[in-house]
């Protein structure tokens, strides 16, 4: 099933750049990307909800990118990113940590020449999941493979090819986690600080 997500992923990108044809490749900036998430599995909006206490932890994201211009102001970006989206529960001080693959999908629109709006879809397959519960432990097969969000946010472009984004993600699906076997839901919550680099 991930195998054939992964597929479904990598096709809906290669759609979108052959969907860009009219446009020659000298105007296509691929890049780079590299930052901090700090995110937050929200327990209290699964279903049914949960009163469990959840607190804020910082994890890595690091990928590729292409930005596919409609016209002089507006493009499409989609990304390809490791995404680490780490939490921990309050009451026995657990650790969970969950590694995606993350696909972001933005609408960008060019608000000043430095400055930019950006607003998408974002999927996620999940490569692996631990919880430390004092001694480390795999929860992979415990945690649902996959995600959808709404993504937004702002890009500075400090210098030509350089530039600093900072992104609010909203998780849309429940994301369900055995616990002690039963299955308790969750949704995502990211802020997200990152540099690019783009040729």
């Amino acid at each position: 099933m991930k195998h054939f997500q992964l597929v479904l992923l990598f096709s809906f990108t290669s759609i979108l750049v052959n969907g860009q044809s009219t446009h020659s490749l000298d105007f296509n900036r691929f890049g780079l990307r590299a930052g901090a998430n700090f995110a937050h599995i929200n327990f209290s909006k699964g279903e049914p909800p949960a009163d469990t206490k959840t607190t804020w932890q910082p994890g890595l994201v690091a990928g590729v990118y292409i930005a596919m211009p409609i016209s002089n102001k507006l493009a499409i970006q989609p990304e390809y990113l490791f995404s680490q989206m780490n939490s921990a529960v309050k009451e026995n001080d657990v650790l969970i940590k969950l590694n995606y693959l993350s696909l972001p999908v933005f609408l960008k629109f060019q608000l000043t020449e430095q400055l930019a709006l950006m607003a998408g879809p974002q999927f996620d397959l999940l490569i692996s999941a631990d919880g430390n519960f004092g001694t480390s432990q795999k929860l992979t097969h415990d945690v649902e493979e996959s995600s959808i969000a709404a993504t937004v946010g702002l890009e500075l472009t400090l210098y030509k090819t350089f530039a600093m984004s900072g992104r609010y993600m909203q998780g849309l699906n429940h994301i369900g986690i055995k616990q002690s076997g039963t299955v308790q839901e969750f949704k995502f919550e990211m802020v997200q600080i990152s540099a690019s680099f783009s040729f």
